[in-house]
């Protein structure tokens, strides 16, 4: 039984889990934070969020590889979330969706196109 999901739906359902994936890495880490510096929190904030994110997105994908997915999803929104830690805005959110949404990207391109050569 192959499962399909549009484009559209992917990308809002990928959007909604690496939301919950936050949620739940801030509710996690929120009463720790005191002991771990800002910047080891937002890492481990980052890569929770990802890997949920990743997870999902891989696991409504058809027969595609999720653990690929889950590991760029960690390592994408964990850099993201680096990177934009000195941003005190509004679109530091907007800055790590567009990083680790690149990484999801990439690797989700990847898997398509292995699969594609490996069905020819």
């Amino acid at each position: 039984m192959k499962a399909y999901i549009s484009r559209p739906s992917l990308v809002f359902f990928g959007a909604i889990a690496t939301l919950i994936g936050f949620v739940l890495g801030r509710i996690i880490f929120g009463p720790v934070d005191f002991a771990y510096s800002y910047v080891e929190i937002t890492i481990i904030w980052g890569m929770i969020g990802g890997a949920i994110g990743g997870t999902a997105v891989g696991l409504v994908s058809a027969g595609l590889s999720f653990w690929i997915l889950t590991l760029a999803g960690a390592i994408g929104f964990s850099i993201g979330m680096v990177i934009a830690t000195p941003v005190d805005h509004w679109y530091k959110w907007a800055l790590v969706g567009i990083i680790g949404g690149a990484f999801l990207g990439a690797a989700l391109g990847y898997l398509e196109k292995r699969k594609t050569k490996s069905h020819s």
